[in-house]
Order: C-alpha cells, then sequence, then structure tokens
C-alpha cells in the first residue's frame, strides 16, 4: 500500500502542476479519493488544514509512516528486484531518492550538500546518539565555521 500510495501522490502532482491547480483544489480533489487509514489521517485535521494539499499529504504519509526516515531507509536499503533490469532498478532508486529529498523539503543544492554531509557526520559517528543530537552537533560545527570564517574575512588582507 505504501509503494501505491507514493506513486499515486506523485502522479497526481505531476497532473496538478500541468493543469496548474491552486492548492485548494488539490486539497479538495485528493479529500474525494481517500480511503481507510488515509481518510481517517484527513478526517483528524481542523478545517484549516483540511484545505491545504500538503497538509493532508502530510497528514496521510505520517499514518503511513512514510516520514523522511522511512524513505532514507528505502533509499539506503534498496536492492536490485531478480527480474529488474539496470533501467527499471535506476528509475526505481531514483524514486526512492527523490521521496527522501521531498519528505525533508530538500529544494537546494545547499540544502542536498548539508543533507548528505549529515549522512556521512551520521554514519562516521553512528555510535555516539541520536540523528536530532548529532544535527544538532552539526549545526554547532558549522556555525563556528561560519563564525571563524567570517572572523578570518574580517582579519585577513
Amino acid at each position: 500500500m505504501k509503494v501505491i500510495l507514493t506513486r499515486f501522490l506523485l502522479l497526481f502532482e505531476r497532473v496538478a502542476r500541468a493543469r496548474d491547480w491552486p492548492d485548494a483544489d488539490c486539497a479538495l480533489m485528493l479529500q474525494c479519493v481517500l480511503t481507510g487509514r488515509a481518510q481517517s489521517a484527513y478526517s483528524s485535521l481542523c478545517l484549516e488544514d483540511s484545505s491545504s494539499y500538503s497538509k493532508i499529504k502530510s497528514a496521510v504519509l505520517r499514518a503511513y509512516e512514510l516520514v523522511p526516515e522511512a524513505y532514507r531507509q528505502r533509499f539506503r536499503s534498496f536492492e536490485q528486484k531478480q527480474d529488474q533490469t539496470y533501467v527499471e532498478m535506476a528509475r526505481d532508486l531514483s524514486v526512492h531518492f527523490k521521496c527522501w529529498l521531498t519528505a525533508l523539503d530538500i529544494t537546494t543544492f545547499d540544502d542536498l550538500c548539508e543533507l548528505m554531509t549529515l549522512e556521512q557526520f551520521k554514519n562516521i559517528t553512528q555510535n555516539t546518539g541520536s540523528l536530532l543530537r548529532l544535527k544538532l552537533l552539526w549545526q554547532l560545527m558549522s556555525l563556528c565555521y561560519f563564525i571563524r570564517a567570517g572572523s578570518e574575512g574580517a582579519l585577513g588582507p
């Protein structure tokens, strides 16, 4: 079900962009096709949030546990299926990667660089604690670097 939902949302968003549908229309059309757990997630939203496509999508994805970490794990643990061609495998891997980036709201090259650096930092220090603690440590290190770089530029020739 999770794969079907992810693909449906990707296709739905593609059509919505192609047709220039406003956010409120996307929200209305999406809620009309929700069933089961997705419909329950939608019905739990307040009135204001229920007219926002992004809030509906987030609630539905959370209901199916399709959060950034789940997408990251899918991407990182992906393996070629026995009857899958290399082209199909590359396409599926790309979809998993894009879902992960979308879930994290990665929209710029700098955001992607930060994510990849954080991932590597996490891999190097995986026995030292939670990802949140590592992210806070990484932000502190980044802040120190930029402060140092700024002060060196101010003192330099």
